[in-house]
């Protein structure tokens, strides 16, 4: 647990998209203020195709 914690988050692979690399950090923050809500998570670009039906 502490790893976790203390540690940098792994490295994604060169082959993802930048919308997953960006939709990986936005899950991953540390401080749970920075870190995204279930709800914005639902709108980013990598899970949201069509800004219009999310």
């Amino acid at each position: 647990m502490c790893a976790i914690c203390f540690s940098d988050p792994p490295s994604l692979p060169e082959t993802a998209s930048p919308e997953f690399h960006d939709f990986v950090e936005c899950c991953l923050k540390k401080e749970s203020g920075e870190r995204w809500t279930a709800a914005q998570l639902l709108t980013h670009p990598f899970v949201c195709k069509d800004p219009e039906t999310c």
